[in-house]
C-alpha cells in the first residue's frame, strides 16, 4: 500500500479501501489472546453500516495506552479524521500522526513504474490516541539489535490470495514465523539498495511472505523472555516482481533501529486542521469555488499548501480525476463540469509527514 495518484487516493477514500493487496502466504489463525496489542487500521464509514473489512487499511501495534505504531507509507498523505483503530472491541479515533524523518520509498529496479512495487526505508509512523486505551496490555518494544537466526511471528488480516471479485480480507487474524537473516540476504534481491539501511530488517521462511495487505502489522521476537516488537511489516514479494503465493524476501521496519524515535516524548506532529475544511461558492457553470480551509493547529505546514481539483461524473463510482491546471485554492466551473461532482484535495507538510484533506464534494448544476 503506497502513495498513489490523485484519482486512487480519492477514490480510496470513497471506497474504504487501498491499493490492492494480499495477506501472507503460510499463515495459520492467532488466538486474539496471544495478541491483544495487534491493532486494525480502517477507513472512516462512509455510509451507516460499511461492514469493518471493507475499509481494512493496515495493521498497527498498541505500544502504550495512548500510541500506536504502524509503517509509514499506511499513514502518509492521510489525515487523523479519515481513519479509526480497532484494539479488540474497542474503536479510537487518531489526534495525532508522527512520521520518521528519514522515511522515503524506493523504486524497485525489478518493476520501477510500478508504485505498488516500492520500498520504504524508515518506514514508521506514531500515532497518538485521542483517548487511552484501558484494559489492554501494550507491546513492549525490542532493545537489542536481531541477530540473524532469530525467530519471528507476524500478524496480519490481510487477503489470503490474488485479490477477485468477492475477495475480501480476513476476518481471522493470521501469524507466522520466519527468521530474520542478514541484509544480504534481501539485497541479493532487492536491488534498490534498501536492504542495506538500518532501518530494514529482512526476513525469509521457506513457503512463507507477506504482502502489502499486511502492511504495518506487527513482528514479533522474544526478549529475556517476553514478547516484543521487532519490527513492523513493510514490504514482501512485490518488490522483487513476485505475488505472495510465489513466495521471496520480506523487509521490515527494523524497531530497535529506530527506537529513540518511536519512544520520543514529544514528537513532531504532521499538519492538522483546526476545523473541517468546506468548498464554498455557487456550484454552477461560470461560478466560482474556493476550497475554504479553518486554519491550522500547530506544529503548522513549513511549505505551501497544495491544492488539486478532481471531478467525476454525479452519481458515478468511478475514480476522481484531476482537472487539468487546477492547482490552485479556487477554481472557476466551465461546462466541461457541468453534471459531475466536482471536489478539492489539500495536501500540507512538514517535518512530522504529510497530510491530505479531501472536503465534501460538491454537484455541479
Amino acid at each position: 500500500m503506497k502513495r498513489m495518484v490523485v484519482a486512487a487516493a480519492v477514490c480510496l477514500l470513497a471506497a474504504g479501501l487501498t491499493s490492492p493487496a494480499y495477506a501472507m502466504t503460510g499463515g495459520t489463525p492467532a488466538r486474539s489472546a496471544e495478541a491483544p496489542w495487534m491493532v486494525g487500521i480502517a477507513n472512516v464509514a462512509k455510509k451507516p453500516g460499511e461492514p469493518y473489512l471493507q475499509r481494512y487499511r493496515c495493521g498497527a501495534v498498541l505500544i502504550s495506552p495512548t500510541r500506536v505504531l504502524t509503517a509509514g507509507h499506511c499513514l502518509d498523505y492521510a489525515a487523523p479524521g479519515d481513519v479509526e483503530f480497532h484494539i479488540g472491541d474497542k474503536v479510537v479515533q487518531a489526534k495525532a500522526f508522527s512520521t520518521h524523518p528519514g522515511y522515503r520509498m524506493l523504486d524497485s529496479t525489478v518493476d520501477p513504474d510500478n508504485p505498488q512495487a516500492q520500498v520504504a526505508v524508515n518506514d514508521l509512523t506514531i500515532v497518538e490516541l485521542a483517548r487511552p486505551v484501558r484494559g489492554v496490555r501494550p507491546l513492549p518494544l525490542a532493545q537489542t539489535a536481531l541477530r540473524p537466526g532469530t525467530t519471528l511471528t507476524v500478524y496480519g488480516h490481510g487477503i489470503t490470495a490474488p485479490p477477485q471479485p468477492g475477495t475480501t480480507y480476513s476476518s481471522v487474524l493470521l501469524k507466522a514465523s520466519l527468521h530474520a537473516q542478514p541484509s544480504s540476504v534481501c539485497a541479493a534481491q532487492d536491488k534498490s539498495g534498501a536492504a542495506a539501511d538500518p532501518s530494514v530488517l529482512c526476513a525469509q521462511a521457506p513457503g512463507m511472505n507477506v504482502c502489502p495487505g499486511d502492511s504495518g502489522g506487527p513482528v514479533v521476537a522474544r526478549e529475556y523472555g517476553r514478547p516484543v516488537l521487532a519490527g513492523l511489516i513493510s514490504s514482501g514479494g512485490e518488490i522483487v516482481g513476485k505475488e505472495c503465493v510465489q513466495g521471496a524476501i520480506n523487509e521490515f521496519t527494523n524497531i530497535p533501529a529506530l527506537r529513540a524515535f518511536a519512544t520520543q516524548a514529544h514528537p513532531v506532529w504532521a499538519p492538522r486542521l483546526a476545523g473541517t475544511a468546506k468548498i464554498t461558492g455557487t456550484p454552477a457553470v461560470g461560478q466560482t469555488l474556493t476550497c475554504s480551509l479553518p486554519g491550522w493547529r500547530n506544529p503548522k505546514p513549513t511549505k505551501a499548501v497544495e491544492y488539486r481539483w478532481v471531478h467525476r461524473k454525479t452519481g458515478s463510482d468511478d475514480w476522481y480525476f484531476e482537472i487539468e491546471g487546477a492547482k490552485a485554492a479556487s477554481f472557476t466551473l466551465t461546462k466541461a463540469q457541468s453534471g459531475e461532482d466536482v471536489g478539492c484535495m489539500i495536501t500540507a507538510e512538514n517535518a512530522g509527514g504529510h497530510t491530505e484533506y479531501l472536503p465534501k464534494p460538491v454537484a455541479v448544476g
